[in-house]
């Protein structure tokens, strides 16, 4: 199982980073798909957006949101919690 993360950084602020969980999904591969449409929808509303990869070549998504200078990171990661 994995789960789709998003961490909202708030830049030059002492503010905590806010964690949503998206959602869940049985595999790595179903999450990325999440993260491809992500993409996709990003792009054409004509926002920043950045495709990037981890360090085990799993893909993230960096969104930068300069009007409320903070970044937002979409990331797949096993889920180590979860009841359904």
């Amino acid at each position: 199982m994995y789960t789709l993360l998003q961490i909202i950084i708030y830049l030059n602020f002492l503010q905590d980073p806010d964690v949503n969980i998206i959602t869940h999904t049985s595999s790595l591969e179903s999450c990325e798909k999440k993260l491809y449409a992500t993409y996709n929808r990003f792009i054409k509303g004509g926002m920043f957006i950045l495709k990037k990869y981890d360090d085990n070549n799993n893909l993230y998504l960096k969104i930068e949101m300069k009007k409320e200078n903070s970044e937002s990171l979409w990331f797949c990661k096993k889920t180590i919690f979860y009841k359904p």
